[in-house]
């Protein structure tokens, strides 16, 4: 009997030989048979973003169902290999399927994997410069906005010296100040500066 865990957030898949049982931290616990599934898709996760693993098909009772995993992103190799051997394992025609395995040598190590997705970040932002897109500098995102800063003391004083009141409230919201702001993570910062 061969088990494979896929830990996610939340949920957990284990795979022993053909039945897949997914367990929640909240919820009913549950599970699949390979030739019950219809489909397997995945999604690699990043450091800013969790993979997710879609499955969808028959349970045990004959239910349809439709689950989601999250899972971390050095779980990316393992879960490949898994949702690659659970496709080829549904397409094809044999009554008996072969158990899901894992061996240890198809194993990445976590170094290795970051060491990877480290390499990738450097050459894209190397590509983004090179292009001239503008991306924030702490998480390299380029859903980037621009704000001003809304008040501004010294423009309120010397406003109110040189106009009166009204002055004092022009002076006071209006601002040469722009700043760059990420939408991804929030982080400012003044243009031209990282």
């Amino acid at each position: 009997m061969s088990e494979v865990i896929i830990k996610g957030v939340g949920k957990k898949i284990i795979i022993i030989d053909n039945t897949i049982r997914i367990t929640k931290i909240i919820g009913k616990e549950v599970e699949l048979n390979l030739k019950n599934i219809i489909d397997i898709s995945f999604t690699k996760g990043t450091l800013n973003e969790n993979g997710r693993i879609s499955i969808k098909g028959k349970r045990l009772d004959g239910k349809n169902i439709e689950e989601k995993v999250d899972f971390w992103y050095t779980q990316n190799n393992i879960v490949e290999e898994i949702v690659d051997k659970i496709k080829i394992a549904i397409s094809s025609e044999e009554a008996e399927m072969a158990p899901i395995t894992l061996e240890n040598s198809d194993k990445v190590s976590l170094w290795k994997q970051l060491n990877t997705e480290s390499d990738e970040r450097i050459q894209k932002v190397k590509d983004m410069k090179k292009a001239g897109i503008v991306f924030c500098p702490k998480c390299h995102s380029t859903s980037i906005t621009t704000t001003d800063k809304k008040l501004s003391l010294g423009r309120t004083l010397a406003g109110g010296v040189l106009a009166g009141e009204v002055g004092a409230i022009l002076g006071g919201l209006s601002s040469k100040k722009v700043l760059l702001l990420c939408m991804n993570c929030g982080h400012k910062w003044k243009p031209g500066k990282k």
